[in-house]
């Protein structure tokens, strides 16, 4: 408490702050450690551990705009490849993609880490992925466009980490379920799948994935082997299935066991009737899954 009258009456000093900020940091007293670090940017303090620090901060208590400031200037100041990934990732949002596109396209070759860049391909395909999924009906050239840019950014991912599971996923999906899909899209798909399965057996998402390419190439019998892991993988985890699941867990299982597809079929229209949003922007399963209510 002695520290607060020193900084009332020199609130325009750095070195108080400084100070303050050290003794606080000594003492382990975070109580007022954030508002000093916040202070000690305002009066221009370019100390990277400053900037860490606040990047932290707003990290743990999801203050976005204020870490895409701080992460923006810190890669103004600081030459490292770690600022430089903050200030991009700090800008995705699925909310506004626009700016996020624009930073990341004009920086990713900055970073040198071929992880990180992976992962950053992959957040600007997803973000194609949703300007895309957010365009209207009637502007299927450009919906075309962004597909190819979407594509070309998960095989970019794929590059730099061929084992990027979560790429893997998206890809094999969203090229497997566009409307332009061909045979040999679906089988590209499921060849992606197949390896996101065997990176990561276990994730529920995958399964999923895998499960619906196999369908969509009209092998329900393997297909029913994914989904009913998937099953149990949600049973096991207390997980809730999601819309789109119970979907592709009637549809596999419809031409093979009826009572058992039925059970899903009612879980489909109970879920779906409380929550119609739940699919999204995905207006074709939308369209199917409403033909079944």
């Amino acid at each position: 408490a002695f520290l607060d009258p020193l900084q009332l009456l020199h609130n325009d000093k750095l070195e108080v702050f400084q100070y303050s900020y050290d003794v606080r940091n000594s003492i382990d007293d975070t109580t007022e450690q954030v508002a000093v670090l916040q202070r000690m940017y305002q009066l221009g303090k370019e100390d990277e551990k400053v900037y860490q620090a606040l990047v932290d901060y707003y990290m743990d208590h999801n203050m976005g705009k204020e870490f895409q400031e701080v992460a923006a200037r810190g890669d103004s100041l600081f030459d490292s490849e770690h600022w430089t990934y903050l200030h991009i990732a700090s800008l995705f949002d699925t909310a506004n993609c626009d700016q996020f596109i624009d930073v990341a396209t004009h920086n990713i070759n900055r970073l040198t880490s071929k992880n990180t860049k992976s992962f950053i391909y992959t957040l600007l395909a997803m973000s194609y992925g949703v300007v895309k999924d957010n365009m209207p009906t009637d502007s299927a050239t450009r919906k075309k466009e962004l597909l190819a840019l979407e594509l070309a950014a998960y095989d970019s991912a794929l590059v730099y980490e061929p084992d990027n599971s979560g790429a893997l996923n998206n890809y094999s999906y969203n090229l497997a379920t566009a409307d332009s899909a061909t045979d040999a899209d679906l089988l590209k798909a499921e060849r992606l799948a197949a390896r996101a399965v065997k990176i990561n057996p276990s994730d529920a998402n995958i399964l999923d994935t895998y499960a619906w390419i196999l369908h969509l190439r009209g092998d329900d019998l393997t297909a029913s082997i994914y989904i009913n892991k998937l099953i149990r993988q949600r049973n096991e985890s207390d997980e809730e299935m999601t819309v789109v699941e119970y979907y592709h867990i009637y549809s596999i299982l419809a031409p093979l066991d009826a009572t058992k597809a039925q059970q899903y079929l009612n879980l489909l229209r109970e879920e779906y009737r409380k929550n119609p949003d739940a699919v999204g922007k995905d207006i074709k399963t939308k369209q199917a899954i409403e033909k079944l209510l």
